[in-house]
């Protein structure tokens, strides 16, 4: 599978349902078949403390089978994830709120 093709794969599923839907398979970071290393999470910088040892999108095998997840932990997973509840609650009481003033 090409990157373009995992690409639109992964935005399909983000479409559908974002951000509710985490698995262990988010938070994976499985070794990569051709350099051996481990795959750092897509959209995800790797930190300084983390050293470089990580393959990237620069390898030939950072998009094939067994695929990156997006975060690095499950806590991580979690904590974006219910920043964005608070986000949609924020969202939904400001709509009730001025949905009665004209």
């Amino acid at each position: 599978m090409d990157e373009r093709t995992y690409k639109k794969e992964i935005a399909a599923v983000w479409t559908e349902n974002p951000r509710k839907q985490c698995t262990p398979k988010c938070w994976a970071l499985p070794e990569c078949s051709y350099c051996y290393r481990r795959k750092a999470p897509r959209g995800r910088s790797v930190p300084l403390a983390a050293g470089a040892d990580f393959c990237d999108s620069d390898c030939e095998g950072y998009y094939a089978d067994p695929k990156p997840g997006h975060y690095w932990s499950k806590e991580e997973a979690e904590e974006e994830m219910e920043q964005q509840r608070k986000y949609d609650n924020e969202e939904a009481e400001a709509k009730t709120k001025w949905s009665g003033e004209d």
